[in-house]
């Protein structure tokens, strides 16, 4: 595809309690593997959204505060990465179990997400 969008880490914090330096990695490597489908693939990369459930926060926020500089870095002329901030004015009540979106977290989402979209493409 010519754009890809990615909002990834939280099952990698809850299920299997990664690092942020694992998940960065990860990162590397799905950027390296989609760029050699696609060389001019353009990405954008959410910093994600706050769980309420359990003390997960405590490795969403080193993961959040590593995405830019990660973006940065990977981001060429050809394969932009550009970062998205979903954390912010998300909470619990935008949660429908504490780590999945519901209706309203949905619309506020989209409302970051869209202005992403539009610039990419």
């Amino acid at each position: 595809p010519p754009l890809i969008t990615m909002h990834l880490g939280t099952n990698d914090i809850a299920q299997k309690s990664d690092k942020t330096t694992d998940i960065i990695a990860a990162f590397t490597t799905l950027v390296r593997v989609m760029r050699d489908s696609n060389p001019n693939m353009k990405i954008i990369v959410a910093q994600i959204i706050p769980c309420s459930v359990g003390s997960y926060t405590s490795q969403i926020t080193p993961l959040n505060a590593a995405i830019p500089a990660w973006a940065a870095g990977l981001s060429t002329t050809n394969s932009p990465i550009w970062v998205v901030d979903q954390y912010t004015g998300m909470s619990s009540m935008d949660l429908r179990d504490g780590v999945h979106p519901n209706t309203s977290g949905d619309t506020k989402m989209a409302a970051k997400w869209y202005p992403a979209l539009v610039n990419a493409l």
